[in-house]
């Protein structure tokens, strides 16, 4: 996943012109950054390949950044990659998903629920 979550952060300098890396001070860029995104999605839907390499390179960010500051691991899940962080998964590839497709799912509530966990 590390290689999706480096092709987000080459987005966000590209796109946004925004330096990010895995600290927790980032997760109101990258929430904005999706916000963004999905906004222009609505405008003119994107290519599936481009939806889903988004997806895939959100979904590494913010699963590193869960593990890099909160803790856990990796999984495969049959919905998508997800992290276990103190015994809860979080299925981070279907939440992003579902927030670039219809707004649901807020990924800075995600991470500060399992900032609680």
């Amino acid at each position: 996943m590390l290689g999706y979550a480096l092709d987000f952060i080459d987005f966000a300098r590209n796109n946004f012109d925004l330096e990010m890396n895995f600290d927790e001070e980032n997760l109101a860029r990258y929430c904005e950054i999706l916000g963004a995104v999905r906004k222009s999605f609505s405008e003119e839907p994107p290519p599936a390949d481009f939806f889903n390499g988004f997806v895939k390179g959100a979904t590494g960010f913010f699963g590193i950044m869960v593990i890099k500051n909160l803790g856990g691991n990796w999984a495969q899940s049959n919905i998508g990659m997800t992290v276990i962080h103190n015994g809860t998964s979080a299925f981070v590839q279907n939440r992003v998903a579902r927030y670039m497709q219809n707004g649901e799912d807020d990924m800075a509530a995600l991470y500060n629920v399992l900032k609680g966990a």
